[in-house]
């Protein structure tokens, strides 16, 4: 997306928009006008890690750090993640857990009302419609910028991850 266009559509179809909304590249949410409306801004990092924690804290009152620590030592994937609480009630795949042979629904519950789509995200072509959704984060890690991923696969889990400049990923604007 360098030098092109500051957003698009997955796959470049307005279909895709009207369902998922807009990707925007690395320099839409640096451009000196502003990307969000007034009195909102772009999250960081920490705005996403906090949203976490809270959802996280709801499970058993023990945050991240500590319950995914648990649950990476889990057999079975039943317990209510942040990523499961975020995502939409549709549009995501169902994924096949090989340790317990079985196929689950890729839906959240949406308990906390951010209602976050599968629409993938945008790097050397488009990737993972239905499976991720990914949004920039108003901080990076070096020269690249950091994005917060909610995943479909593996029960809703949440990731952060670095992609380059060129990528392109949603945005959810945070009420100051």
């Amino acid at each position: 997306m360098a030098g092109e266009s500051s957003w698009c559509y997955y796959d470049f179809d307005p279909e895709n928009g009207k369902k998922f909304g807009k990707i925007y590249s690395f320099n839409a949410i640096h451009d000196p006008r502003g990307l969000s409306p007034e009195n909102f801004s772009i999250p960081t990092l920490n705005d996403f890690l906090q949203l976490i924690d809270f959802l996280e804290k709801e499970n058993k009152g023990e945050g991240f750090k500590n319950w995914i620590k648990k649950y990476l030592r889990l057999s079975k994937r039943d317990k209510l993640t942040a990523g499961t609480k975020l995502k939409s009630d549709q549009h995501w795949v169902k994924w096949f857990d090989v340790k317990d042979e079985n196929w689950y629904d890729g839906n959240g519950n949406n308990n906390s009302g951010f209602s976050a789509l599968p629409g993938g995200y945008l790097s050397d072509k488009f990737k993972y419609i239905g499976e991720i959704c990914s949004f920039w984060c108003n901080t990076g890690i070096q020269e690249d910028k950091t994005t917060f991923e909610i995943c479909g696969a593996y029960g809703g889990f949440t990731n952060i991850e670095v992609h380059p400049n060129f990528c392109g990923s949603y945005v959810r604007c945070l009420k100051k």
